[in-house]
């Protein structure tokens, strides 16, 4: 099984607090290795953690084009951790890996581990949308509600679709409540699934994958879509051209 414990981190306020409760489990535990996600658990981690326990961290989207990661994070993570010679890194596509090391003076290694895709996806057969079906044109988007998956750029193409037969379905978790209020205001043909863990169990019931995403890395959900047999309607952005 899984454990999960809470650290009640609150921010620089208990600090210290945290990374002695934090190292305490990692000794109290006999931890072999850490996995991190993210900043600013990237340095956290490094500054808790016993020197004899090696650490992984994985990057999920491009370095060079992360904007929603705070400027002052993204400062310490280099000063604090990316810097060290010890320092592990998981990317999840050669792109990710290329942009950052051209990015950071890196010191450490890295390592590509692409995402994998459930088999049940594979399943699916693929449909064609013919234009006649009294539902009309069904769209999915998978993600979670983030800036960088930029939901807002869709609910205002939705603005402009009224009175076209299109319906759009977005599955994801996060704070949805100020799209949902647009949405209804504006009368708008989208619905806000919530998170599923079950994507493939619906995902061909639609006619088009879309994702208008700022950045990304390695976007496990288009995978999915190629493997269901959807189309795909995607920003025109670096990751998704490579």
């Amino acid at each position: 099984g899984v454990n999960i414990i809470c650290l009640n981190y609150k921010g620089l306020i208990n600090l210290q607090q945290t990374l002695r409760k934090l190292r305490k489990i990692i000794k109290d535990n006999k931890i072999d290795i850490i996995h991190s996600h993210l900043a600013p658990a990237s340095f956290y981690v490094n500054l808790a953690r016993p020197k004899y326990v090696p650490q992984l961290h994985t990057l999920h989207i491009a370095y060079s084009t992360d904007f929603e990661t705070r400027p002052l994070l993204k400062f310490l993570e280099r000063k604090l951790f990316f810097n060290k010679p010890y320092c592990n890194l998981a990317m999840l596509s050669e792109f990710t890996q290329a942009d950052f090391l051209q990015a950071v003076k890196f010191k450490g290694k890295s390592f590509v581990l692409n995402n994998f895709i459930e088999d049940a996806f594979f399943e699916n057969e693929p449909k064609a949308y013919d234009g006649t079906a009294a539902a009309g044109l069904r769209m999915i988007a998978v993600g979670n509600f983030r800036e960088q998956k930029n939901y807002g750029y869709l609910l205002d193409i939705f603005k402009q679709l009224k009175g076209y037969n299109i319906h759009l379905d977005i599955y994801g978790g996060g704070d949805t409540e100020k799209y949902k209020q647009d949405i209804e205001e504006n009368k708008l043909s989208i619905t806000v699934k919530g998170p599923s863990k079950h994507i493939y169990q619906v995902i061909a019931d639609y006619d088009l994958f879309i994702m208008p995403s700022t950045n990304e890395g390695f976007p496990l959900s288009v995978f999915e879509a190629m493997a269901a047999g959807l189309p795909l309607m995607l920003s025109d952005i670096e990751p998704l051209r490579a």
